[in-house]
C-alpha cells in the first residue's frame, strides 16, 4: 500500500510541476498587468509621472528607460523584473539589511 501511495504521489508531482510553474509566472505577470491598468487612469497604455503614485521620482526615472516621461507596460515589467532579481540575489542577512535600510533604519 505504501508503494502505491508513493507511486501516485511521484506521478502527481511529475505531472503537476510544470502546471504549477506556469501558473506562478502568469500570476506575476497578471499582478503587474493589474497594477499597470489601475495606474493608467486615462487608458492610454502609458503611465505618466502624475498617474504613478507608487513610484518615487528616482524609481520612475530608473524605470523610464527611453526617458520620455512615460512608462510603457514593457518598461514597468522590465523594472519589476530587475528589482526582483536584485532582491533575489541578496543573501538572507543582506536582504534583512536592505529591508532595514529601505525603511530608513540602520
Amino acid at each position: 500500500m505504501k508503494k502505491i501511495f508513493a507511486l501516485i504521489t511521484a506521478v502527481f508531482a511529475f505531472v503537476a510541476s510544470p502546471v504549477l510553474a506556469d501558473q506562478t509566472k502568469e500570476g506575476k505577470a497578471g499582478k503587474t498587468d493589474y497594477y499597470f491598468n489601475k495606474m493608467d487612469a486615462n487608458g492610454d497604455n502609458m503611465i505618466s509621472r502624475e498617474e504613478s503614485n507608487t513610484f518615487s521620482a528616482s524609481q520612475f526615472e530608473a524605470a523610464d528607460t527611453n526617458k520620455d516621461s512615460m512608462l510603457s507596460r514593457d518598461e514597468l515589467m522590465a523594472h519589476k523584473k530587475k528589482e526582483h532579481d536584485k532582491h533575489a540575489s541578496l543573501g538572507s542577512q543582506d536582504a534583512g539589511d536592505y529591508k532595514d535600510n529601505s525603511a530608513g533604519k540602520k
